[in-house]
């Protein structure tokens, strides 16, 4: 798959060498390498199906104070999509708040309370819409003392976009997401 976007090029680079220094710095890592092909998707404008050709990088890591999750998609359309080229990436860190004070924040089910904070981030070079979404999240995460981890945010969102047609920077109402990982 060639992919053209320098930008985005930069940008896994870069989420690459912090996945390294993240897996560094860690009490535990995981990081994973995939593809995946689909023949059904649909983009804004275009009512055809759109067959895409995905690879994706994820890195999970935990370390003394939290975690961090970080997932790259890089796309690319066939040419009902005008063979365009996409990057989404993904990244949330937790604090932990009882290992950052040293105090629990156990109650009920709940076996700790963080704070999660972090970014999606996507660029496309279609002729028809070309997003440049950002999108920043911060909130309250509550740790579920279960086997494994199962943690429950809710989070609020700010998001723009700034894609082909608009004059500037558009951006939507901030509202909450509640998520579980």
């Amino acid at each position: 798959m060639k992919f053209t976007c320098t930008g985005t090029l930069v940008l896994a680079a870069a989420a690459a060498l912090t996945t390294g220094t993240l897996a560094h710095a860690a009490d535990w890592s995981d990081t994973s390498i995939g593809y995946r092909y689909g023949n059904s998707f649909r983009e804004p404008f275009n009512p055809s199906d759109i067959s895409k050709n995905i690879v994706n990088i994820t890195h999970a890591s935990g370390y003394k104070y939290g975690s961090n999750y970080l997932n790259l998609d890089i796309l690319e359309s066939d040419s009902t999509d005008h063979g365009a080229q996409e990057a989404y990436l993904v990244y949330r860190h937790t604090l932990d708040l009882g290992k950052v004070t040293g105090k629990s924040f156990a109650f009920g089910p709940v076996r700790g309370l963080g704070l999660t904070a972090g970014f999606d981030w996507n660029t496309k070079n279609d002729p028809n819409y070309a997003s440049k979404k950002r999108m920043l999240v911060v909130g309250p995460t509550l740790m579920v003392d279960v086997p494994g981890f199962l943690n429950v945010s809710l989070l609020v969102l700010k998001e723009s976009n700034f894609p082909i047609g608009t004059a500037s920077r558009y951006s939507y109402k901030t509202h909450p997401m509640l998520t579980l990982a």
